[in-house]
């Protein structure tokens, strides 16, 4: 059986403890909405960005993090995994379960595509009657794993988010946050109280900008990428959310998502030790 260790050490409110543009993207939305943030934690469950929490390094993404490689003896499962965290939570009937105990309000869902899938049997049991209050903004490969009753709800965002049009490209690791930004800032107000309105209203607004074209990158070693993220480092100011742009759009270097995440940490951390 699983057993979830308590992490020791400091603990802080989540919105201090996550970094990274998708994270920042979700804080703007809350500015923009004047709502209540909320976090799909792998290690934590629901949780409101005002939750005191420690740090913690888990995720249900491929990474060297992932919740699976950290489960022994058992085959795992995102699913059964998010129903039984949400039972140790703060909040134990999870994402259906807020949005029932908050009738009245209208849900922004915005995950990739892992966590859409860790949280689809959660989403099921979303009455069909609040589903129309629900908007979700995640990939083509997330839509896949929603219940019928969201698939209206599912908001037709696609690469041309990130094409020369768009007002806020970005990476496919935030993709589903910025889709939240732009919907609220130049969208909502052309929509409607249908989820089927709002995703015409997106379709119209994506209607006339471009796909972007393909970038040809220059593929590197490991040691390679790390040799070249310690010369840039200061010019970041060693954020990570600032680094893989860096890599990718001014460099012209090739580097998934998950593979930086793994070399970033690995140099930060030698950094710190030797300082």
């Amino acid at each position: 059986m699983t057993q979830i260790r308590k992490e020791r050490g400091e603990i802080k409110p989540a919105l201090e403890v996550y970094v990274g543009r998708a994270f920042s993207e979700a804080q703007l939305c809350k500015k923009l909405t004047n709502g209540r943030l909320f976090i799909v934690s792998a290690g934590l469950g629901l949780i409101c960005d005002q939750t005191q929490i420690p740090t913690y390094d888990l995720t249900i993404a491929s990474s060297s993090a992932n919740v699976a490689s950290r489960i022994v003896g058992k085959e795992f499962s995102r699913r059964t995994w998010w129903a039984k965290i949400c039972r140790l939570g703060t909040n134990r009937d999870g994402i259906s379960g807020l949005i029932r105990d908050n009738s009245a309000a209208v849900f922004c869902i915005a995950l990739p595509s892992p966590y859409l899938d860790m949280v689809a049997e959660d989403l099921e049991q979303i009455p069909d009657l609040l589903a129309k209050k629900v908007r979700v903004f995640s990939s083509e490969d997330g839509r896949r794993f929603l219940p019928n009753s969201l698939l209206p709800s599912w908001m037709p965002y696609d690469a041309r988010l990130d094409g020369p049009d768009s007002p806020i490209p970005g990476t496919k690791s935030d993709f589903a946050q910025r889709a939240m930004r732009h919907f609220l800032e130049h969208v909502v107000q052309r929509g409607g109280t249908n989820p089927r309105w709002d995703a015409k209203a997106v379709a119209e607004c994506l209607h006339a900008m471009k796909y972007p074209s393909r970038p040809s990158r220059t593929r590197m070693t490991d040691s390679e990428i790390t040799v070249v993220m310690k010369k840039e480092f200061k010019k970041v100011g060693g954020r990570a959310s600032e680094m893989l742009p860096h890599l990718r759009r001014t460099l012209g270097i090739a580097c998934e998502q998950g593979r930086f995440a793994r070399l970033f940490r690995k140099l930060r951390a030698d950094l710190e030790s030797t300082t």
